[in-house]
């Protein structure tokens, strides 16, 4: 989206020079060439019940979480 040129313009941006919107556009083809080849994933992405986030893989208690952490004085 923002390799087209009425965006940039929108948004109150310069668009790119040519010279960088050719090889931009190329990676992006060979990059969606390679993603079609991909192998499909063998297990889903979604389990119901099952967390998909490990930031906390042993859950979280509330005084653990927010803008502060336990060391500060609060």
């Amino acid at each position: 989206m923002m390799d087209k040129p009425e965006v940039a313009v929108a948004l109150g941006l310069k668009p790119a020079p040519a010279v960088l919107r050719v090889p931009f556009n190329a990676v992006l083809r060979f990059r969606s060439l390679k993603a079609r080849r991909r192998p499909l994933p063998t297990e889903p992405i979604f389990v119901p019940g099952r967390m998909n986030v490990v930031a906390y893989p042993d859950g979280y208690t509330l005084d653990q979480i927010g803008p502060w952490g336990k060391s500060a004085n609060v």
